[in-house]
């Protein structure tokens, strides 16, 4: 049967209401599953490179016959990395979206990480683990963000504790590593734990959707419908975002938002929410039927 929709004027915490209700009904499963996954193995990542800088230390001042001094330096070095990468990232993130900046972090994790195994000497190591810890300084923020804005609600606060699991597990093993390869084959240490990084770029690439809650924020509530269609039918909530210019994300268009009758957290009982396309004139938009997530029914024009 055709169902009949309510417009509501818009207003960002509307639709973000609307969004954590949908995300509240996909609850515990796989989804939420492989969501605390992705975002733990950047905890894991970011667990196993901390403790690079405790092992690398003897092994290198014994092999290049480092100084007080250049210890103290390569310390610095990596730590300061650490802190502008925050920094950076985060503020990146806000401006450009949570998915990408997160995999841009974890790639240049990856490729720093595996570069400074073929340090040639001190200043070079020096300045490869810099970037290190710059790329590294986004994984923890930016996985936190993810995890706290995909996660259905009522599982968040025991979502974000667990990833602390995921580092203490990338600590250990960045430990055990150590034990089995240091001094004499410190390259391939700083190689194989750059692993977690690699691992979770990799999944996430297929598997880590954008945040629905920051593309509300940003003004982009078209895309956020179409990740909000993908989780609620019963997807990772990654899709192929349409052009800006072909999605419901015009300015106009996010001026409203249509919540099926019947659900005063926007939803009804099925989860449906959705926007109305772009406006035209009043007769053209009367004859143009609304868009719902996760409604399977044909709709009566507005």
């Amino acid at each position: 049967p055709d169902m009949k929709f309510l417009s509501i004027p818009m207003d960002v915490g509307v639709a973000r209401a609307a969004a954590e209700a949908l995300l509240e009904k996909r609850g515990a499963g796989r989804y939420s599953l492989g969501v605390l996954c992705l975002c733990g193995f950047g905890w894991m990542s970011d667990g196993a490179e901390n403790v690079v800088l405790s092992y690398m230390l003897p092994t290198l001042e014994d092999l290049w016959s480092l100084s007080p001094g250049q210890l103290g330096a390569m310390s610095t070095a990596i730590y300061f990395g650490q802190a502008a990468g925050a920094t950076f990232w985060g503020a990146l993130a806000d401006a450009g979206g949570r998915r990408p900046v997160f995999l841009l972090s974890l790639a240049l994790t990856v490729l720093f990480g595996v570069a400074s195994s073929a340090a040639p000497g001190f200043y070079t190591y020096c300045m490869l683990r810099l970037a290190t810890g710059f790329a590294i300084g986004g994984n923890l923020p930016l996985a936190v963000s993810l995890a706290s804005e995909l996660l259905p609600p009522s599982l968040r606060d025991r979502g974000v504790v667990a990833l602390q699991l995921f580092n203490e597990i990338g600590s250990l093993g960045s430990t055990g590593l150590a034990a089995l390869l240091l001094p004499g084959r410190w390259r391939l240490y700083l190689c194989l734990v750059a692993l977690p990084a690699a691992a979770v770029l990799a999944a996430a690439a297929f598997a880590l959707p954008e945040s629905p809650l920051w593309l509300i924020s940003a003004g982009r509530g078209g895309e956020a419908a179409q990740v909000l269609a993908s989780i609620s039918a019963g997807g990772s909530g990654v899709t192929r975002l349409l052009p800006r210019s072909r999605t419901l994300a015009s300015a106009d268009a996010q001026s409203r938002i249509v919540a099926a009758r019947g659900g005063g957290d926007g939803c009804d009982g099925d989860g449906t929410v959705g926007l109305p396309p772009a406006r035209d004139d009043r007769a053209d938009r009367a004859r143009r039927p609304r868009l719902a997530i996760g409604c399977p029914h044909r709709l009566r024009g507005a």
